[in-house]
This record gives C-alpha cells, sequence and structure tokens, in this order.
C-alpha cells in the first residue's frame, strides 16, 4: 500500500517540478509577451502579413521541389552503379548455381559408386566355393559399403 502511495507521490512531484521548469522558462524567455505583440503588429498590418505568410510558404515550396530534382538527378547519375551491385549478385548466385551443381554430381557419383560395390558384394556373396581372398573382398566391400551409406544418412 506505501510503494504504491510513494509511486503516485514521485510522479505528481515530478509533474509539478516539470510544470514549474516549463513555467520559468515562459516566464524567462517571455514568449506570451512576443507572441501578443506579434499578433498586435499582424492585426495592425494584415496586408504584410498576408504578404510574408505566402512569401514564406512558396519559399519552401520551392525549395522542397529544388531538392526532389536534385534527387532524381543524383539517382540517374547513380544508375551505373546500380547496375554494378546487380552484377554483383547475380554473380554470387552463379558461384552458388555452380557449387550446387558440382555437389549434385559427386553425390551422383557416390551413388553410382555404392550401387558398383553393391553389385560387386552380390556377386562376391553369390559365389558357392569362396576362398580366403573372396571372404576378405566381401569384407572390404561391405564395409565401403556401409561407409557410403553412413555418409548420406549423415547428410
Amino acid at each position: 500500500m506505501s510503494r504504491k502511495n510513494n509511486k503516485r507521490n514521485t510522479a505528481k512531484r515530478r509533474n509539478r517540478i516539470i510544470t514549474i521548469s516549463i513555467w520559468r522558462f515562459l516566464k524567462r524567455t517571455q514568449i506570451r509577451e512576443k507572441i501578443i505583440k506579434a499578433n498586435a503588429w499582424a492585426d495592425c498590418h494584415r496586408k504584410k502579413t498576408v504578404f510574408i505568410t505566402i512569401s514564406t510558404l512558396t519559399f519552401f515550396l520551392i525549395v522542397g521541389i529544388l531538392s526532389t530534382f536534385n534527387v532524381k538527378e543524383q539517382k540517374e547519375n547513380n544508375l551505373m552503379g546500380e547496375i554494378e551491385d546487380v552484377q554483383a549478385v547475380v554473380q554470387s548466385f552463379q558461384q552458388i548455381q555452380n557449387v550446387n551443381d558440382y555437389h549434385t554430381k559427386e553425390v551422383s557419383s557416390i551413388i553410382l559408386q555404392g550401387k558398383s560395390i553393391k553389385n560387386e558384394l552380390d556377386s562376391l556373396i553369390n559365389i558357392k566355393k569362396k576362398n580366403r581372398q573372396d571372404s576378405i573382398n566381401i569384407l572390404i566391400k561391405y564395409k565401403q559399403l556401409q561407409i557410403i551409406a553412413n555418409n548420406f544418412k549423415n547428410e
């Protein structure tokens, strides 16, 4: 309960300090008096006020239009730079495509190698009378086929 009251009190205290600070600033700079004087002058000199207002608005309109055209000219001059940026992107894309093609070719060759090893292994297993060398070749081919299969599982 006391924490909520403390938070409320600190918020009220901050608001009071901000309000007093703003009031002191306005009092010191006498902005209210200056606004009153400017309005009184504008009431007495209506034509001058209209002229000054329209001149200021026209000036900022012209500055805005000129700055817009200046930005467009810079973009047109920078057109070749944008083409170079696109060329770098296309070149990077081509490199990625080449790497993908290489990867696909390597995978295909490994698959073909695995199929040929499997065929050799099947033919060695189907031999009725195996000698010692045939048994060693069966173990070697089986191990090679197992390594290829494990590599595909990991990918």
